[in-house]
């Protein structure tokens, strides 16, 4: 039986995802509950050449920038991978899935991508997400749904200093615009999702700081997905 236990992480490059879904792993694990963390394009447990093939773009660029269309493509692929190979096997032994960059992150990215195109420019968020969810959303009309969505956000001021951080190079203006643009497109999006929690980071100077977040909010999480 296939069980509903499946918890995304949501938000921008450098928000602080990766930090937020591994320390929500280690509170599942105190309490002895298994958990898998899956996604941002890191193989759990076996290889993928499809992300391996993002990962090393992502590295290269920040963002893909390959073009929409072959963009696209690679992130349904890798994507409906991943759930096939360790989203459904997990859920069916009846463990929880933390998820980094599911199903709404390829259509806030891709869509927020669009408006750099001169052809959509004139086009509202609802247009572009609406456009790019026709093309998407027949490939994943069977996927799990999740049952718990957290949405990071934070000052484009600290998103430029971590990505400079972690990447070593320059966030220039045109990945802010884009920052910008993905993150209108979420906040849009999460208007759609039942139990979503939007967290802005931008006042915890500390990681300490969203730690303690989230221990305020992990019962409230556990029980949504053990109880209800």
């Amino acid at each position: 039986m296939l069980t509903n236990r499946l918890i995304t992480i949501e938000g921008v490059a450098g928000v602080g995802k990766t930090t937020a879904g591994r320390y929500l792993l280690k509170l599942f694990q105190k309490d002895e509950i298994i958990v898998k963390f899956l996604g941002n394009f890191e193989p759990i447990e076996r290889e993928s050449l499809l992300s391996e093939a993002i990962r090393r773009l992502i590295d290269k660029d920040r963002f893909l920038r390959i073009g929409w269309e072959r963009e696209t493509a690679l992130l349904i692929a890798e994507l409906l991978e991943s759930i096939e190979e360790d989203v459904i096997p997990a859920l069916i032994s009846n463990k929880i899935v933390i998820y980094e960059c599911y199903y709404a992150a390829i259509l806030a990215y891709q869509s927020a991508r669009l408006k750099e195109y001169p052809r959509y420019q004139s086009c509202s968020n609802e247009e572009l997400l609406n456009h790019t969810e026709k093309l998407i959303s027949p490939f994943f009309k069977e996927i799990p749904i999740q049952k718990y969505t957290i949405l990071l956000t934070c000052s484009q001021d600290i998103l430029r200093k971590r990505n400079e951080q972690r990447d070593q190079k320059p966030y220039n203006e045109e990945d802010e615009i884009l920052s910008k643009r993905i993150y209108k497109m979420f906040l849009f999006l999460m208007e759609r999702i039942n139990n979503c929690v939007i967290i802005d980071t931008t006042n915890f100077k500390e990681k300490k700081d969203l730690y303690a977040y989230l221990n305020s909010i992990y019962n409230q999480i556990k029980n949504n997905l053990l109880y209800e």
